[in-house]
């Protein structure tokens, strides 16, 4: 830095960047002090002010500030207005003033105004030498992502020089839903179910039935292909109950088969044996020795198959 005796501001060079004494913190504190510095060095923003600023509390603005004081980067004093102290008066102190800077050679003096949009010096600019020097703290990874107001900039550290790849934006134009959805065969799954129930209605590709496919697939990570498909059909074809060896000559339909707790069941063994409801809960368990779960989804069906048979 300059001293400010010329009338000029006193400036900033790049040693605030590479000071290996400042972390990331430090840093965007002093930045920060310099877009509210006039030609003197001087600046009284309050505290939270400047926290939202750096992205930090208050408890980690003031160790930053110390820190800076301690290496006479900065000067803290009273503002006092009509005999009462209203706020820090800050003061940026010349570089003849630091006896304890450590910063890379290659650094150079570049130099700026405090508070010129122009600058070198940034709170970007600060981020990004962060991947530069494996001695930050890791905390600084976080940044400001949400838009903010003209009084708290954005902290976002993105390098204009390196535009987005081209996948980028058609990422961008394509739903989500569609780029990421999973789709069983759908006109396998209807071949397949004519081949297994050749004197039922086979199901129709409609909106709805579709659904229920992406939904027991979404569950059963088989149905995915036709060979899951033909398993799951094989399970209800050899299955007596389903087949129609039960009291009422019940036989299910499209709906019940492309359910998936009823999917689960037959995968599970659960219609393995024909005969009347108490029958086969009789040869298979005890109703007692049923789950709360199990024992719902018999009665339910049991109650689907009685209504029909009312009907």
């Amino acid at each position: 830095m300059s001293s400010s005796k010329n009338g000029a501001f006193v400036m900033v060079d790049f040693c605030v960047i590479t000071d290996k004494n400042l972390d990331v913190f430090d840093k965007m504190t002093y930045v920060a002090l310099c877009k509210f510095a006039d030609r003197e060095g001087k600046c009284f923003p309050s505290q939270n002010t400047l926290a939202a600023l750096v992205g930090c509390g208050r408890s980690r603005l003031r160790k930053s500030l110390d820190n800076l004081k301690g290496l006479n980067y900065l000067r803290v004093d009273s503002r006092v207005l009509d005999g009462k102290q209203r706020s820090n008066l800050y003061t940026l102190l010349p570089r003849e003033n630091r006896t304890r800077v450590s910063s890379s050679a290659e650094g150079g003096l570049q130099k700026t105004h405090p508070g010129s949009q122009d600058g070198h010096i940034t709170i970007s600019n600060i981020t990004r030498s962060k991947e530069q020097d494996s001695g930050e703290l890791p905390q600084c990874d976080a940044v400001a992502e949400k838009p903010q107001d003209s009084r708290k900039p954005a902290l976002y550290p993105g390098r204009a020089s390196e535009p987005p790849s081209p996948s980028f934006y058609k990422n961008q134009n394509t739903p989500p839903l569609e780029r990421e959805m999973k789709h069983p065969p759908y006109e396998e799954v209807v071949e397949s179910f004519k081949r297994h129930f050749p004197d039922q209605n086979p199901p129709t590709l409609d909106e709805a039935n579709c659904m229920w496919m992406r939904v027991a697939a979404l569950v059963h990570d088989e149905l995915y292909t036709a060979q899951g498909w033909d398993d799951y059909f094989d399970g209800i074809a050899k299955s007596p109950f389903l087949s129609g060896d039960n009291d009422v000559n019940w036989r299910p339909g499209v709906f019940w088969i492309l359910l998936t707790k009823n999917i689960r069941k037959v995968k599970e063994g659960f219609f393995e044996r024909g005969g009347t409801w108490e029958q086969i809960v009789e040869q298979r368990m005890k109703i007692a020795d049923l789950t709360e779960e199990d024992q719902k989804y018999v009665r339910d069906l049991i109650f689907n198959i009685k209504s029909r048979e009312a009907a």
